[in-house]
């Protein structure tokens, strides 16, 4: 089983969550999708009580999920020269974007209702719609 002493740099245990800070382009396993943690830390995380696992990628969004997540909808492989990881496709993490969203504002919404109608062209199923 893991501990905590051969948790990488990158990764942390803060409480109940554990964090892990990741270069979306080295670390998303594209055909899938998904990203990965090691198989031994997923059983660490449920002898230690881990509720929230948190991966904070460069480009500024936060995703998370539970290890419960990994369990039922996760996938395992192993890759030679490295430990047996578990993977999870990114539709069954809930994401968070680290900017701000912007602030509502009264002004800026009654605007939209008094200003000229403009045109946009939408894309939707390959249907081509267009407001008037």
């Amino acid at each position: 089983m893991t501990n905590l002493l051969q948790f990488r740099r990158r990764e942390q245990v803060l409480g109940k969550v554990f964090i892990k800070k990741v270069v979306r382009e080295k670390h998303l396993f594209k055909a899938a999708n998904a990203y990965a943690v090691d198989t031994d830390q997923l059983e660490y995380f449920a002898a230690a009580g881990v509720t929230e696992i948190q991966f904070h990628e460069d480009t500024g969004t936060t995703y998370s999920t539970t290890p419960a997540e990994f369990r039922v909808h996760g996938f395992e492989k192993q890759y030679p020269g490295y430990s047996r990881q578990t993977f999870l496709p990114l539709r069954y993490w809930r994401s968070a974007n680290a900017s701000p969203a912007p602030a509502y504002s009264e002004q800026s919404a009654t605007d939209n209702l008094t200003s000229e109608p403009q045109e946009k062209q939408l894309f939707f199923s390959g249907w081509n719609w267009r407001r008037e």
